[in-house]
């Protein structure tokens, strides 16, 4: 696997010139990169998750109390959506 885009080689650009050349033509460069990155990554689609478990209907709160300062801050996983009572 190429760990640089200077790894590259002529020859295997060549193979993707065609192809990257029409591409930009129809479709505006950035969003064009933006995308290839994100398949290239294996990411083509990211959902918010719980940064403690990864679940995807949690997300991570950082809960802040005053007075509290040199205890830590608790990390809490609640369900998104839900409002308190």
């Amino acid at each position: 696997m190429c760990s640089t885009l200077e790894a590259v080689t002529p020859a295997t650009l060549a193979h993707f010139r065609h192809l990257a050349e029409k591409l930009i033509t129809e479709k505006n460069v950035v969003e064009l990169l933006s995308a290839a990155l994100a398949v290239v990554s294996g990411n083509a689609d990211i959902k918010q998750r719980s940064l403690l478990s990864s679940r995807e209907v949690l997300i991570s709160l950082v809960v802040s109390l005053r007075g509290c300062e040199g205890r830590g801050l608790p990390l809490v996983d609640t369900l998104q959506g839900v409002t308190p009572d």
